[in-house]
């Protein structure tokens, strides 16, 4: 068995080192309650000393991976189920931010949490040596100060970072186009998995005339650690994010559509007074005391210091029972405690992030999620919606005390009814920099009445206190949206076509968004389908993607076309009642 750490012996080539790692070698293999293949790695097979592209960058990877295995938690249970007290744990699963009734409040306590979530001792204090062991390795081995290393890692300053492959090429054609439109100058960088290679159409002649183009993994890692590395979807985004060449980025999904120009992002007070710029998703935090625990994050049991998404309001405006132990621990969120990682949970189609400054928050990001199947996915959201790497930024950056903000405004939510049943479309995101303008004209106003929200009021509540009051702007209008995340019924032709999207029983077509208020008036759907059209359909224009070698030609290659042009007839001939802003509802 080829052990990953040996690599960093062998080259010392001293003879006390080899017999050392023999004999760790047998004790592991002959000692250890584990079986030897429990020391593969789950996302890497192996490890051998590579010839160096790069010196310092290919040097930084080898370390980098060799101490993401040296720190390997055990293995986890069979059944999570084992973990739930089922007699005490209170379980319904996903809570939404509209739910803050008592018996949401009791099913996300403290007390409530624990009893839904318990490692054994054994359990824990191995996930926690093996967390504390690989924090203190990131920081003795990559000081995030150390500009050579970090001009090396990323010689370029800003950007935006998103990941093509399959048919999330197909996706980028609509989304990067949409940025473009919003006059979004700033360079693109496209990471493509190494089992995705092969869009040369989109990479070498698409791409560049959007000031673009296709970071592949064997363009920066070693060439037996890109062999040898088998990513599950979820862990490609943190490696993605360090791979790309820029120090301060905005990554996008590749489902993502910018509203605004974003070139001045990275200006921003917020951003340049936290580096981490996050944006709220629709659950509730359900991460239990044990990673708490296990990241050796003290949580205040006798403070609590918001209410939600409410961090400005004092406390005991909307709870007099403040002093009272039993209540913290059992009727109050855990997440409304001083110390806890803020609710809501996290949406990470969107992030903007200062790279140097959050070095360590993405080494800690990706041990977090090339263990997020085997722990810590299951530990940051224990099953419930959208699990993945959508915590383990916001995680990682808590666990290190490390600034970030994470946009206080609620997440719109547009679609449409289709059988009396209401079908998501996109997720709604909004300006984080009129959001924290807000925020800061919200403290301010609080801070002038202080007295006034110091007095408890018995029927507060966040939604129309604090979100639909206080956080909208003095004109009245709602923050502007800055992305819509069409996560739902993605722009990709083929699962449209085939799933009959956008098309009722009897032929005849429809919108998915009905209200273009919020985007502007921008017909969207008409601009993305248009753009479908033209690249798959049009023999002038046509591009080749290879997530379609084995259907282009198909005969049903030939009815997605006709879908597409019917399609867009039907967007074209509604185009000027949907824009009409004196039609528009409210």
């Amino acid at each position: 068995m080829t052990l990953p750490f040996l690599h960093s012996i062998r080259r010392r080539k001293n003879p006390i080192f080899v017999l050392c790692a023999l004999l760790i070698i047998y004790l592991l293999l002959h000692v250890s309650n584990y079986d030897a293949k429990d020391f593969q790695y789950q996302f890497l097979s192996g490890l051998t000393t590579a010839e160096r592209k790069v010196p310092q960058v290919e040097a930084f990877y080898l370390d980098l991976f060799n101490s993401i295995n040296q720190y390997r938690p055990l293995n986890p249970p069979g059944n999570w189920e084992d973990l739930r007290d089922k007699d005490k744990c209170k379980w319904s699963g996903d809570i939404s931010v509209n739910d803050d009734g008592r018996d949401a409040n009791e099913r996300l306590s403290m007390e409530n949490l624990d009893e839904c979530f318990k490692l054994s001792s054994i359990q824990l204090n191995n996930l926690k040596r093996a967390h504390s062991g690989y924090v203190k390795n990131i920081r003795d081995k990559f000081d995030d100060k150390n500009e050579r290393l970090t001009n090396s890692l990323f010689p370029n300053n800003v950007g935006i970072v998103t990941i093509g492959g399959g048919r999330y090429t197909v996706l980028l054609m609509t989304m990067i186009a949409k940025l473009r439109d919003t006059g979004t100058s700033l360079p693109i960088e496209v990471i493509i998995p190494p089992e995705d290679e092969g869009d040369d159409d989109f990479c070498n002649v698409i791409l560049p005339k959007w000031n673009g183009k296709c970071v592949f993994f064997k363009d920066v890692l070693p060439d037996e650690l890109n062999k040898k590395l088998m990513l599950q979807s979820y862990q490609i985004k943190p490696l993605a994010v360090l791979l790309s060449s820029f120090k301060k980025i905005l990554f996008l999904d590749a489902d993502n559509y910018a509203m605004k120009d974003l070139d001045h992002i990275f200006e921003s007070e917020p951003f340049i007074e936290n580096g981490l710029i996050v944006w709220p998703d629709y659950w509730r935090r359900v991460t239990p005391p044990a990673y708490y625990k296990i990241a050796d994050i003290n949580i205040s049991k006798k403070k609590r210091i918001r209410n939600i998404n409410d961090d400005i309001t004092p406390p005991s405006y909307y709870d007099n029972k403040l002093k009272d132990r039993d209540h913290l621990l059992k009727e109050v969120p855990m997440h409304d405690l001083e110390g806890t990682i803020p609710d809501p949970t996290s949406e990470s189609g969107q992030m903007v992030i200062d790279k140097v400054k959050h070095f360590h928050t993405l080494l800690l990001s990706l041990y977090y999620n090339l263990y997020g199947p085997s722990w810590y996915y299951q530990i940051f959201s224990q099953g419930t919606s959208g699990q993945g790497d959508k915590e383990t930024f916001i995680a990682a950056a808590h666990a290190l005390n490390k600034p970030y903000y994470q946009v206080t405004t609620s997440l719109g939510l547009k679609g449409f009814f289709y059988e009396n049943e209401f079908r998501g479309i996109g997720l709604l995101q909004r300006d984080f920099q009129q959001d924290y303008a807000q925020h800061q004209l919200v403290k301010q106003t609080i801070q002038d009445h202080l007295e006034e929200y110091s007095e408890f009021k018995e029927d507060y509540k966040v939604a129309d206190e604090f979100n639909k009051k206080l956080m909208i702007p003095p004109n009245g209008q709602p923050l502007d949206v800055m992305f819509v995340h069409a996560s739902f019924y993605k722009y990709e032709p083929w699962d449209l076509y085939n799933e009959r999207r956008y098309v009722n029983s009897d032929g005849t077509h429809f919108r998915g968004f009905s209200d273009l208020k919020e985007f502007n008036y921008f017909d969207m759907e008409l601009f993305n389908f248009k753009i479908l059209r033209d690249t798959l359909c049009s023999p002038n224009k046509k591009v080749e993607f290879k997530f379609y070698n084995d259907k282009v030609f198909s005969p049903e290659w030939d009815n997605m076309c006709t879908y597409l042009k019917d399609h867009v007839n039907f967007l074209q001939e509604t185009h000027s009642e949907a824009v009409a802003k004196e039609e528009a509802s409210n």
